[in-house]
């Protein structure tokens, strides 16, 4: 599965929130990219989480290229549903009124579930968007930063919510047309991103879980992020503990270095203990999802910037392994 990630359509990323859902979704797109896949990345709301990283601002529902062969996209819902009716009655200064009606505007904020078909709806028209006269696919691959796990799961739902209550007419047409895509192995693959902790572990299991039965999307792995890993063999350790038996070496080393020894010590002490955290519930997502396990090594520093995903993309690039 993990060598022909790149050639699906449609990758939606999804986890806890605060996983780092969005420097997955940005690095897999940089990913494909550097594989020669041309690449929508598309994020959901009016919040630019994406654009920043490269330095650019994604306006909604406005296509901007970030990086040669990389371009994002940001859906708002309301601008979605403007667009479908524009183009189903033809007549956009109808749709201007409706919209703009008070008790419309009521209804359609009271109203459960259009804002997710019709967010859906948009990742299935940009999905079968072509180009030129022999109606390539516009953009190879789309990379979708989905909801956070409880959101996102139901927000996956709706077109099957959908279909089992409207049994005909044209929005049972075209979500039938959506769900086909999202259930579609050859198209589309859910990833899952997780920390190496309890709660982000429980959550991305459960997403798995959901893959599988609820939903029935194809499931095509796991990122572990942000995993810490062991160094040195436990080396580093002994040779801190042997200079602490020479009180000569250690009051050295004590002088020679700012501020002392002991930050030193702790975080060495630190840095395995979060190994071994790490180590512990990589173990775990093996165990209980039966699909490719991508680990992506905690990062340095503290923001996101565009060489922080360039390492995370090669991270997960080194994993996928090779594609035509």
């Amino acid at each position: 599965m993990a060598r022909q990630l790149f050639q699906r359509r449609l990758l939606l990323v999804t986890g806890k929130g605060g996983v780092g859902k969005s420097t997955i979704a940005a690095a897999l797109a940089v990913a494909a990219r550097e594989r020669g896949r041309k690449v929508l990345l598309v994020q959901l709301g009016q919040m630019d989480n994406l654009g920043p990283i490269f330095g650019k601002t994604v306006p909604p529902y406005q296509f901007v290229e970030l990086e040669n062969g990389l371009f994002a996209f940001s859906i708002e819902p309301y601008l979605a549903l403007h667009e479908y009716l524009a183009e189903s009655l033809k007549m956009r200064f109808v749709v201007d009124w409706f919209l703009e009606n008070r008790v419309i505007q009521y209804l359609t904020q009271a109203a459960p579930g259009w804002r997710e078909l019709i967010t859906i709806g948009k990742i299935w028209q940009l999905a079968q968007q072509t180009t030129g006269y022999h109606k390539r696919p516009r953009f190879d691959l789309l990379v979708v930063d989905a909801p956070a796990t409880g959101h996102g799961i139901s927000f996956l739902r709706v077109p099957a919510i959908i279909l089992n209550t409207i049994r005909f007419g044209p929005i049972r047409r075209h979500t039938l047309e959506v769900q086909k895509l999202l259930l579609d192995p050859d198209r589309t693959l859910l990833i899952g991103v997780t920390l190496p902790e309890e709660m982000p572990v429980n959550e991305v299991v459960e997403i798995h879980q959901a893959a599988k039965t609820i939903l029935q999307i194809p499931y095509g792995g796991t990122v572990v992020n942000a995993f810490t890993a062991a160094r040195d063999g436990g080396e580093t350790g002994r040779l801190l503990k042997e200079l602490r038996a020479d009180a000569k070496a250690w009051a050295a080393l004590t002088r020679a270095v700012p501020g002392g020894t002991e930050p030193l010590q702790v975080a060495w002490e630190t840095h395995q203990a979060l190994a071994k955290l790490s180590a512990h519930y990589l173990r775990e997502v093996r165990e209980k999802i039966d699909s490719d396990v991508f680990v992506v090594p905690l990062i340095p520093g503290s923001g996101l910037d565009r060489e922080s995903i360039a390492r995370v993309a090669q991270a997960l690039a080194d994993q996928i392994g090779g594609e035509s």
